[in-house]
């Protein structure tokens, strides 16, 4: 305890036994904390190594207690008993504190006083010290309740910190306990309304060693066990707990079978295996499928090889499912159709034989290859039942194996494609669960020809029922990721070959039709492995599209369809359509490609300016869902792609007149100019203002001067320059672009589309991208979503950003483009102006605009760009004509346009700047002095995130510039 107080404020308990390796350490790590107002009390709980004298050259520093060997729980009680501090600190004498662990948990306290215990998180460390993981409990459980206390067991004693009253007032930790104690006592807590909190950092590093006391895994079990049952048991648990007893037995009862299973403990897994039944809300055979999902899951968080069969094998195990299921598991037919698969069927069949479910048979239908097929399997012809036909196709393939399946039920590889590992038995658990399901599919993978992760697709968070309705919309079929009722495929016939390469669409939507049950298992169970060779890639696209569109014909040329599926035809087919479109892109089938497109405008009601932007979309979505991405401009030089918008559009002048005023930027134009010609849109016009460069601007330009309109003007400023580009505009829209910044290519287009859906509107703004001098993303500002509307309130509080705005041209010039006076702030004025006179404004909620961060940004010229928007903001709130509401927004506006300024002068680096423009905001703070100064720091700490930059507070607090501040506006 540091000399400078009597009294100290924490206690830190160092319970230790036989710990002489490591009591050192853990002492150290309290002294080198950066809180000193604490106490250390060890209680050496009867040890029988050199623990005492190793602790002789801190008997000053500590208060030492020997006691014969009562167990952990009643020592901590005694270094309870003996402590001064209102705050107890626990350490147990193999782990450590990091240096800043009470200081920042005594802050916690001290703002709360409310709360009763504090939790930090943990580093794994190993016997010597080194890192192994660290442990950040709070991201699954952010609620240290009750309820999270009893699911997730989020406890580590030396992270904790409580107040010594809690502690006293449940009669600490209970001495009948020799483990687990730590989880015990936060659920007496907890139920005597002890509120307990994060402290979101780890701040504790947990050794892990030979003698740990937590390592003794069969009492530790039966111990967990006894404490539930005494919470149980308890006649006064609120409802709500006693509600979630199973759900919580059951999640701690798997947890610890897993456990014994990996320490070889298999009659014990089993006992407990079986007590879970009493507690699951599933069927027997849906809990078994969960037991199996559970360890793999467990098994893929711990990097562990956990392999089934072996578990299956196991005489204990098998006993167990003999005495909940005596007629056995029901088996699944996995049917494998293949065509000159051999590089890849191999992989396929190892995902089965790696199922955590074991009740199968295999039955690969060789579809008359030509490749060493049947050489690459004929190890395994013993594990499999192996088929030849001459080639039929892949539905007559599956049909054969759906004839000689002798399976509950059948699912489907095919052989490019493969299982995870819990994809049999989380889908037969799913037919256990609901006797009247015909079919179940499970998400996939994208996976490249080497099976690298592309994407996971989820498509049931489109639509969550599979009915006929969402089959039509979303198609979202992979034969590999369904499994069936084997009666229903047998008295069906199976799939219909006349529909090549969607025979699977075909197959769900009759069954839907025809009443059958179908449900997501609504996870990725599945690798779907993306090759042009395979029947659904690149090489058949013209061919599966062509066939889509009969099958779609022949569907809604039903009799007796129901109204609600007949009136979404339109719908159907137009989706339908634009997914083709874009697989015969990808096919390079690029007049086929436009064909599709333009047919696509018959089944959509909407205008041709927003078709477009949704095909660009659509295209730029799928493209990211298969990793890839999509070239914009690449697509728009098309010549097929010209021909379709030619044939649809022939506008006589442009619609946007994108403005671009540089000075001295030759080094950065081209790639702006680049990024207009990459537009979806292309009914644009670019007029460049030259103001007064003396760099090469000009020769850059010249082999451009064909597709932009270029101007030369003195040096006048930027306001100059863009008024004489509003002048020369001919575009029923104007976008600003800065020389040294770029567009993202549907920037025009989405914003047209916005506006020839609102015709009343002025402004649509959109959100932008920072980017550093080489073009590199530092981060994205999307503003829409903290519901900032674009009111005349929100534009004289927050200030208009223009940069990724587009302006109806006679709103601009009825407003009489920029105000030549101001240097800075000019699209500030401008947008307020037009706001005053009734200019409506929407978000665009899309990053449009890359805005590039460089010494020379204008914005860093901090001195002149504070005068310039001060002066803007007298100029405007000298209107006479303002609402009073708005003349109210007068403080608040000027308070965060300088506490804006003065982050510019410190990011300048330029502290005296920014003292007085925080001196200055304080005349106007909404805040408390407390809030104010926090708020600062806070506001600072954001922007430089924004701008990808670490935020030294330290230093800038640390500051004589500061400190000089802080005494000044304290005092005052």
């Amino acid at each position: 305890m540091s000399q400078a107080f009597l009294t100290p404020k924490v206690s830190v308990i160092i319970p230790v036994y036989n710990c002489e390796l490591y009591i050192e350490q853990a002492i150290e790590s309290v002294l080198n904390q950066t809180y000193t107002n604490y106490e250390i009390i060890v209680i050496d709980d009867g040890s029988t190594d050199n623990t005492r004298q190793v602790l002789q050259p801190y008997m000053a520093k500590i208060r030492y207690f020997y006691q014969e060997n009562k167990g952990l729980s009643a020592t901590r009680n005694r270094g309870i008993k003996s402590a001064k501090g209102e705050l107890i600190a626990l350490l147990d004498a193999d782990d450590l504190f990091l240096s800043y662990k009470l200081i920042e948990q005594v802050a916690i306290f001290d703002a709360q006083s409310n709360i009763g215990l504090v939790q930090s998180g943990w580093r794994v460390v190993n016997e010597k010290g080194e890192k192994i993981q660290d442990i950040e409990p709070w991201h699954k459980s952010p609620e240290l309740d009750l309820v999270s206390w009893l699911k997730w067991k989020t406890t580590n004693p030396s992270g904790m910190m409580f107040r010594k009253e809690w502690l006293e007032k449940v009669g600490g930790f209970n001495e009948k306990l020799r483990r687990l104690e730590d989880f015990d006592i936060v659920i007496r807590l907890a139920l005597a309304g002890c509120q307990a909190t994060w402290f979101p950092k780890v701040a504790v590093c947990y050794r892990q060693h030979s003698s740990n006391m937590t390592r003794n895994l069969l009492a530790q079990t039966a111990v967990e066990e006894k404490i539930l049952d005494e919470l149980f048991y308890n006649p006064n648990l609120p409802p709500k707990i006693q509600q979630l007893e199973k759900e919580l037995r059951y999640g701690s009862l798997i947890w610890n079978c897993w456990c014994l299973y990996k320490s070889s403990y298999f009659a014990e897994m089993a006992d407990y295996l079986y007590k879970s039944l009493k507690f699951s809300s599933f069927s027997v055979l849906k809990t078994i499928c969960n037991w199996l999902y559970y360890f793999q899951y467990y098994a893929a968080l711990e990097n562990y090889d956990f392999n089934s069969v072996f578990l299956h094998q196991l005489p204990e195990w098998q006993q167990l499912i003999t005495k909940v299921i005596p007629n056995g598991l029901p088996m699944v037919s996995i049917v494998i159709p293949t065509y000159n698969n051999a590089d890849y069927i191999l992989t396929a069949i190892k995902s089965i034989l790696t199922q955590t479910y074991t009740i199968y048979e295999i039955i690969v239908v060789d579809d008359g290859s030509t490749d060493n097929t049947y050489q690459v399997l004929e190890p395994y012809l013993n594990q499999i039942k192996y088929v030849y036909q001459e080639n039929q196709g892949p539905s007559k393939a599956r049909n054969h194996g759906i004839e000689i399946a002798q399976g509950k039920y059948i699912a489907f590889l095919d052989a490019d494609d493969f299982f995870l590992p819990e994809k049999l038995a989380e889908q037969v658990g799913c037919f256990a669960e609901d006797s009247t399901l015909t079919m179940v599919q499970s998400g996939w993978r994208f996976v490249d020809e080497k099976g690298h992760t592309i994407k996971d697709v989820k498509p049931w968070e489109n639509g969550a029922e599979l009915d006929l309705e969402n089959w039509l919309i979303w198609q979202a079929t992979l034969p590999s990721a369904m499994m069936f009722r084997s009666k229903w495929l047998k008295l069906n016939g199976g799939f219909d070959q006349r529909y090549f390469g969607i025979e699977d669409l075909e197959i769900v939507l009759r069954l839907a039709l025809s009443g059958e049950k179908a449900t997501w298992l609504p996870r990725v169970c599945v690798c779907y492995r993306q090759r042009n060779s395979s029947v659904s890639g690149l090489e058949n696209r013209q061919k599966i599209t062509q066939e889509l569109e009969k099958l779609l014909d022949d569907f809604f040329s039903k009799p007796n369809l129901p109204a609600s599926i007949s009136q979404i035809e339109n719908q159907v087919k137009y989706r339908s359509l634009l997914w083709n479109s874009w697989r015969l892109y990808q096919a390079g089938n690029f007049s086929e490609m436009a064909a599709y497109l333009q047919k696509s405008l018959t089944y959509t009601s909407a205008s041709t300016t927003e078709a477009i932007c949704t095909w660009i979309e659509l295209f730029s979505k799928l493209a990211r869902q298969e990793g890839n991405q999509f070239n914009a401009y690449n697509f728009s030089q098309l010549p097929e792609w010209k021909k379709l918008i030619s044939n649809t559009f022939n506008p006589v002048v442009p619609r946007v007149s994108v403005i671009i005023a540089t000075y001295n930027n030759a080094h950065y134009i081209l790639e702006a100019i680049a990024s207009v010609f990459n537009q979806t849109y292309t009914s644009y016009e670019i007029i460049i203002i030259d103001d007064g460069s003396t760099d090469n601007t000009r020769e850059v330009l010249e082999p451009y001067l064909d597709k932009i309109r270029y101007v030369y003007q003195e040096n006048k400023g930027v306001s100059h320059a863009r008024n004489l580009g509003l002048e020369m505009a001919g575009g029923e829209f104007i976008a600003f672009l800065d020389a040294d910044d770029f567009f993202l290519p549907d920037k025009l287009a989405k914003q047209v589309a916005i506006f020839d859906t609102r015709p009343s509107l002025g402004i649509v703004h959109s959100g932008w991208r920072l980017v550093n001098e080489k073009g590199e993303k530092i981060s994205d500002i999307e503003l829409w979503h903290g519901s900032l509307e674009l009111d005349l309130e929100a534009w004289v509080v927050w200030k208009p950003v223009t940069i990724s705005m587009m302006f109806r041209r006679s709103w601009i010039k009825s407003a009489g483009g920029f105000d030549t006076r101001w240097h800075h702030g000019e699209d500030i004025d401008l947008v307020l102006r037009l706001s005053v006179n009734g200019c409506e404004a929407v978000w665009l909620p899309k990053v449009t605009y890359c805005y590039r961060q460089h010494h020379r940004n204008a914005t860093r010229k901090s001195t002149h760009q504070a005068v310039s928007m001060m002066s803007v903001l007298d100029n405007f709130f000298s209107r006479p004509n303002l609402s009073v509401s708005i003349r109210k927004l007068e403080g608040k506006s000027r308070y965060y346009t300088l506490s804006w300024l003065a982050w510019q002068a410190h990011r300048n680096e330029d502290l005296v700047e920014m003292s007085k423009y925080l001196r200055q905001a304080v005349k106007y703070t909404p805040l408390s002095m407390t809030e104010t100064i926090y708020h600062w720091i806070d506001s600072f700490n954001s922007l430089y995130q924004q701008y990808g930059y670490e935020f030294d507070a330290y230093a800038l607090t640390n500051s004589d510039v500061w400190q000089q501040l802080m005494s000044e506006i304290v005092v005052k």
